[in-house]
């Protein structure tokens, strides 16, 4: 508490003798004191006693400590305001200076915002992508719950399938309640839909059991979901539609539930619209989006697939505190108990394993590695922008080192100088920040609009606020370095010289030198690393191209159609149908062969390759072979251009109630007969004992890239439409036509159109390309990668070129004095510019020998990624090596004739 009174006035002199050390405390007992003395001198003076005069000051200035508190709270809250102010306005301040000093150095300030604007936007770019595919929640309710269960057998092999088979269902759905939440399962199908618009149209399709949706999550936009009543197989059937389908076919028309629609030939009815943002099935679990959902209807005949047909995707929702371990055993448990709850359908030779997989991590398994390639390199990209605008800023600061010695001559401490370098560097990273995120926008569309379907075709790209959050983090991190790099060189700066020293012929430290050396050869590394990955990538795109599929894509178009089970019911009025169908195709002038395949080769307009377990004759083998199985139309080897190397094709002879007969590719030649001849031979579908017939073996067929160009051929064999058994009769349905013309195909295509719709006007057609498109497309993810990968190098290199120039340039201004010399002396200039050469060719050199040992360490995590070439592949270590040394030279020229320029007399006369 202030004393009220001592006696005698405190001296004013005491508080100005605290003028540089104030105490805030001490002067406000002071003054307090003060204006006690004053008010008790008043009383005295009035006639007031001493005692009387002390009472009645104490009683009209009350409670002394409340008023102290009250006092030191409004000087406190004032200190506060007026601190704020001054750093509101010394930022203020800076910022302008900084604004002034970036345009003072326009082309400086122009080269570092490009610098950043690309590094950041690009980044920024693949991030978004890597976001939306890998990391930005599914829209499902709580995703992270979410589960796959897949299957395997051990006699074939050693992979998941993924997929278990369908009857199945109900053996896995007893660890509901006590594992999974819940669980359903679907199955990704093609089937053609009438209804809507005056045209048959085959689209995706998903059949699925009836709580689907609810394990997911997600409740349809318009109307209702499926219930339990919607399998039953006395009710009548039900749909729902996408938001896609809704407004392509149906124009959104609000009035769509309960509207019917023809599926498969069969009518239903339409109870409701998927949301607009749900794209299912995910890419690599179910393939292209669905237009329509179906719910299953259970029938005991399916029970003829327990064991035998896997094709179904079993999702379930963990149930609360299970753990995926605990999932993955119980799912395991149940496998290996099926031989023991249906002995009649499983052999205990046939061991079933099951495992269980996050849906997230499944679906994306394929992409993953690939996306994390292109985003660390597009990382690398943008830490070479960052490296050469931070050499800009040591440049600069070189420059700049008068003013920054009489600064802190002046008495600017390290911490005004740093704050002075973040504004500036703040300023500069802001524009390019922004100019990057404009970059990055339109980058993120062009990405998505032309990234392959199967990466990218289920997932929203766009620059969402985790993408802006990261950017944003990027660029405060880069504002704080490159505010530091000048700062600490300035730090580092003696004063003395700095000012005895004339601004034109002031030279860089050492240290400062050393540090852009540093910077410069760590940009060439980074950039040979890029370019020898992407050098990968092209080398290995090229060799995919190189590759013969097996077939003759020039002058053949392909599309597929699907024939509704509604109207055509056996096989013989499928068979029928189509081969009416390939009579209208053949009778087109111009068109030289025509046929079909239940699955046209490199998954051509929607297509897949069909794999079935086989036995052969009289062989013991220790696992059960696979193979892909197709049914063939005569004349489909001439319209493919598939060559026969060996016994002959289908004939007319090969008839229902004939000879079983089946053509088989060279890899299952060599493999499972060797230098054997084939023919003669019979393998039969399934097992030895299974009821299927055996089929002889009449031909050998040229290898055919049944997958992908770049996927090696795997064992297939072909049979007779014409011979097709009624359980074959659904690969028919979905049939793929190969048209071989004798010129361009184009001009036919519309003719091929009428000639469908002749035969069946109800008949979809999905995908009439031409065959050199197909296989064009079964490469569009590895083209999308390799322009990605290169795009990313070239910029890299566009970066480190400007980076050496900038060093090498820089160092002739700083050697002016010497070149004068030099050439004063007798110097020739062809001696000037090889002496200016080789000091970036050896920082080139010094690059490329650190960038050659990063890359043989790194691109062996590129392994997966490339097709028949080595990781360690000498042409794109050689080739990129040479690149770098010749872009460096080319970089390094431009400075070194502008010195062998420099005239001898004016360089020495301005030192």
């Amino acid at each position: 508490m202030v004393e009220p009174l001592s006696g005698h006035r405190v001296p004013a002199w005491r508080r100005y003798l605290r003028f540089w050390g104030a105490d805030s405390g001490r002067d406000l007992d002071d003054e307090l004191r003060f204006h006690l003395a004053a008010r008790y001198d008043e009383y005295v003076a009035s006639g007031m006693s001493a005692a009387d005069a002390r009472i009645e000051t104490e009683r009209r200035f009350g409670d002394l400590t409340r008023v102290r508190e009250q006092c030191d709270a409004i000087d406190s809250q004032w200190n506060r305001e007026r601190s704020m102010m001054d750093i509101v306005q010394r930022i203020g301040a800076d910022l302008r200076y900084a604004s002034r000093q970036l345009r003072r150095n326009a082309s400086l300030t122009i080269a570092a915002v490009a610098c950043l604007a690309l590094g950041i936007g690009a980044n920024t770019a693949i991030f978004s992508v890597v976001n939306a595919v890998l990391y930005r929640p599914l829209p499902y309710a709580d995703p992270s719950r979410l589960v796959l269960v897949g299957e395997g057998l051990p006699r074939f092999g050693t992979d998941n399938f993924g997929v278990i088979s369908r009857p199945e269902f109900s053996d896995y759905q007893r660890l509901d309640g006590r594992i999974f939440a819940s669980s359903a399962i679907y199955e990704p199908a093609e089937l053609a839909i009438s209804g809507g618009a005056d045209y048959p149209e085959r689209v995706g399709t998903v059949h699925m059991s009836w709580n689907l949706l609810a394990v997911l999550g997600v409740p349809p936009a318009r109307g209702r979901n499926f219930v339990a009543t919607d399998g039953d197989t006395a009710t009548e059937s039900t749909v729902i539609v996408s938001d896609a389908l809704w407004h392509r076919r149906f124009g959104a028309n609000p009035s769509i539930i309960g509207q019917r629609i023809d599926v498969d030939g069969w009518p239903a009815t339409i109870v409701g619209v998927m949301p607009a943002s749900l794209q299912f099935p995910l890419p690599g679990i179910g393939g292209q989006p669905a237009d329509v959902f179906v719910p299953f209807k259970f029938r005991p005949s399916m029970e003829f697939m327990r064991g035998n047909s896997y094709e179904t995707y079993f999702v379930g929702r963990l149930a609360s505190g299970v753990s995926l371990a605990a999932a993955k055993r119980a799912a395991s448990d149940l496998a290996a108990s099926l031989p023991t709850i249906h002995p009649d359908k499983y052999s205990h030779e046939w061991k079933t394993v099951a495992d269980v997989f996050p849906l997230r991590d499944h679906a994306v398994q394929d992409v993953r590695k690939p996306l994390l390639i292109l985003l660390a390199a597009v990382g690398l990209v943008l830490l070479i922008a960052c490296i050469n605008v931070s050499s800009l800023m040591l440049a600069r600061a070189a420059a700049r080192e008068r003013e920054i010695s009489v600064r802190q001559a002046l008495g600017a401490s390290f911490g005004r100088l740093v704050q002075q370098f973040l504004a500036e560097s703040a300023v500069l990273v802001a524009i390019g920040t922004g100019s990057g995120v404009l970059i990055a926008v339109w980058l993120a569309r062009l990405l998505a609009e032309h990234a392959p379907a199967d990466v990218l075709h289920a997932y929203s790209v766009s620059v969402d606020a985790r993408v802006l959050a990261v950017t944003g983090a990027v660029a405060i991190v880069t504002t704080v370095i490159f505010s530091l790099v000048p700062a600490f060189g300035a730090r580092q700066n003696s004063l003395t010289p700095s000012l005895h020293a004339s601004t034109r012929g002031s030279t860089a430290g050492l240290a400062r030198q050393r540090a852009r050396r540093t910077l410069v050869v760590t940009q060439i590394a980074l950039a040979l690393l890029l370019s020898t990955a992407a050098g990968l990538m092209l080398r290995s795109f090229a060799r995919a191209r190189e590759v013969n599929p097996g077939f003759e894509p020039r002058n053949a178009i392909a599309f597929r159609t699907g024939l509704p089970t509604a109207r055509y019911t056996s096989s013989e009025s499928v068979v029928q149908v189509e081969q009416r169908l390939l009579g209208a195709l053949r009778r087109i002038p111009g068109v030289r062969y025509a046929s079909a395949t239940s699955e046209l080769p490199l998954a051509a307009a929607g297509g897949s390759a069909q794999r079935f377990a086989i036995s052969f004759e009289g062989k013991t083998l220790p696992s059960i072979p696979i193979a892909i199985g197709e049914i063939v139309y005569d004349g489909y080897f001439d319209a493919m251009g598939i060559r026969l190397r060996d016994g002959r094709g289908f004939t007319p002879s090969d008839v229902p109630g004939g000879l079983p007969v089946a053509i088989v590719n060279e890899t299952m030649a060599k493999r499972y007969f060797g230098s054997e001849s084939a023919i003669g031979h019979r393998i039969k579908n399934g097992s030895p004992e299974s009821p299927s017939k055996w089929l002889t073996i009449v031909g050998v067929a040229s290898d055919v890239n049944q997958v992908a160009v770049d996927k090696a051929p795997e064992p297939e064999f072909y049979t007779p439409a014409t011979q097709a058994a009624t359980n074959g009769v659904g690969f028919l349905r979905g049939p793929g036509f190969i048209v071989r013309t004798a010129g361009d195909p184009a001009p036919i295509m519309a003719a091929v159109r009428r000639a469908v719709r002749d035969v069946d006007p109800d008949l979809p057609m999905v995908g009439l390309k031409r065959m050199t498109d197909v296989v064009d497309a079964s490469m569009a993810s590895r083209y999308f990668n390799t322009v990605l990968l290169a795009g990313f190098a070239l910029l890299a290199l566009t970066l480190a070129s400007i980076g050496i120039y900038g060093l090498i340039a820089y160092s002739v201004v700083q050697r002016t004095r010497e070149i004068g010399v030099r050439l004063a002396i007798g110097a020739m200039p062809h001696e000037i510019v090889r002496l200016v050469l080789a000091q970036g060719t050896r920082l080139a050199g010094v690059g490329v020998v650190i960038g050659l040992a990063a890359a043989f360490g790194v691109t062996r995590l590129m392994q997966s990624l490339l097709f028949d070439v080595s990781p360690l592949d000498a042409a794109a270590f050689v080739g990129s090596a040479a690149l770098l040394l010749i872009v460096a030279a080319l970089a390094s020229y431009l400075p070194a004739r502008r010195a062998a320029r420099i005239d001898p007399q004016v360089a020495i006369r301005a030192e």
